[in-house]
């Protein structure tokens, strides 16, 4: 059962980051965010990414270690990064999103794809 849990909530880390890299197609720099329409994506943006770390908390809830031992990511900037947008969402900070989703997100994305899919070669997002 916790491997059908963990899945699940893998498959939806993988849904929150395609919805994520998709609604940021048309964002080139952190200012495009100041935009009305940019402000939507943005916080759009915030809340696919505090629904990823709440997935990555739950995984690691359930069986401690496996984001580690499994998709080699540290989940421990995940997880307070999830707590800091539930609590402080105010002060989010355009450049620091920007920069996760232009740096970070592909990797998790790697890793995750790779977990549910390991008869499919590396998938490489840059």
């Amino acid at each position: 059962m916790p491997d059908q849990i963990i899945n699940e909530r893998l498959e939806g880390i993988a849904e929150h980051i395609a919805v994520l890299q998709h609604r940021m197609e048309g964002i080139i720099s952190p200012t495009d965010f100041k935009t009305e329409p940019g402000q939507i994506v943005y916080d759009s943006i915030l809340m696919r990414l505090q629904s990823i770390g709440e997935n990555i908390k739950k995984i690691e809830d359930l069986e401690p270690g496996f984001c580690e031992d499994q998709l080699h990511i540290e989940v421990s900037n995940i997880i307070r990064f999830r707590d800091i947008i539930s609590h402080h969402y105010e002060l989010m900070d355009i450049q620091i999103i920007f920069d996760i989703v232009q740096n970070h997100i592909p990797s998790l994305k790697n890793a995750v794809t790779n977990y549910l899919n390991p008869e499919i070669k590396p998938y490489i997002d840059r």
